[in-house]
C-alpha cells in the first residue's frame, strides 16, 4: 500500500510539432490502483482548458477513466479546426467558432489503449459559429449569405454507445437581417 501526493507547476509538453501543451498545473494523488488529478489547468496551442477532476482506476486488464473538463471563451479558427480534424468529423466548412462548455465523461481503456463504453455529457454555450453556406435555400431566402452565423445557442449533448442526443436552441443569421 502506498500513497503519493504532489503537484506539477508550469509544465510543458510538445507533441508532433502540432500540439504545444504549456502552463500545465495540477495536483495529483496516486494510490495502489488509482490515479487522480485535481485542478488541472493547461493551455493547448494557447487555448486554456480546466479540468476540476480526472481519475483513472485500474480494473482487470485496463482502466476506468472519468472526469470533468470545462473551458471558457474558446475561439477556434479554420486552422485550429483543421489541426483538430473537427471539420472532417462533421463534414462542415467552419470558419470560426467561439464557445464555453462543461463536459463530464467516462470510459474504459484496455491494455492496448482501445476506448470502450464512452459516455459524454456536455453543456455548450455556443456564442458564435461561422460556416460556409451549405444550404440550398436561395428560393426561400433570396439574399442568403455565403457565410451562415449561428449565435447564442444553448446545446446539450449526450453520447453513449451508438446513441447521440443533441438538444439546443439559438439564433441563425442567414440573410442580411433575418434571424431564425
Amino acid at each position: 500500500n502506498y500513497i503519493i501526493k504532489g503537484l506539477v507547476k508550469d509544465g510543458k509538453i510538445s507533441l508532433f510539432k502540432k500540439y504545444n501543451f504549456n502552463k500545465i498545473n495540477f495536483l495529483f494523488n496516486i494510490q495502489e490502483n488509482r490515479v487522480q488529478f485535481n485542478d488541472l489547468e493547461l493551455s493547448i496551442n494557447k487555448k486554456d482548458i480546466f479540468a476540476p477532476r480526472i481519475e483513472a482506476i485500474k480494473k482487470n486488464n485496463g482502466f476506468l477513466i472519468s472526469g470533468k473538463i470545462n473551458n471558457k471563451n474558446i475561439i477556434l479558427d479554420k486552422k485550429d479546426l483543421n489541426d483538430l480534424m473537427i471539420t472532417n468529423l462533421f463534414d462542415l466548412d467552419i470558419n470560426e467558432i467561439n464557445f464555453n462548455s462543461e463536459n463530464d465523461f467516462n470510459f474504459s481503456l484496455n491494455k492496448r489503449f482501445k476506448i470502450n463504453d464512452l459516455n459524454i455529457k456536455s453543456k455548450i454555450n455556443l456564442k458564435n459559429i461561422k460556416l460556409n453556406n451549405f444550404l440550398n435555400l436561395k428560393e426561400i431566402f433570396p439574399k442568403i449569405k455565403k457565410e451562415i452565423s449561428l449565435q447564442n445557442h444553448q446545446i446539450q449533448v449526450n453520447y453513449s454507445k451508438d446513441n447521440l442526443n443533441i438538444i439546443g436552441s439559438g439564433a441563425a443569421l442567414l440573410q442580411e437581417s433575418d434571424k431564425i
